[in-house]
């Protein structure tokens, strides 16, 4: 797996970008073979908005329970959002 894992390191750390709220980084997983996007609560609700969705509701990926604005969310990995197109 070791070079499956460096080849796609290499391939990908090029994408990796950082900016307020958010950034894309290419992970271990899978031999980093994938990139995952890392934002905040709140910058996720405003990328929303400004698709026209609105936030119903916000659960924690731990042990599913709602995520007020503001929570401390430094212990939970993701997010699942309730969101309607408005």
């Amino acid at each position: 797996a070791l070079p499956r894992s460096l080849s796609n390191h290499r391939k990908y750390r090029q994408l990796n970008e950082e900016h307020d709220g958010w950034s894309m980084q290419n992970a271990g997983a899978h031999e980093f073979g994938i990139l995952i996007m890392y934002t905040t609560l709140a910058e996720q609700q405003r990328q929303l908005r400004e698709a026209g969705f609105e936030c119903e509701a916000v659960f924690d990926s731990t042990r599913g329970r709602p995520v007020t604005d503001g929570a401390d969310t430094r212990d939970m990995f993701w997010f699942h959002y309730v969101a309607r197109k408005t």
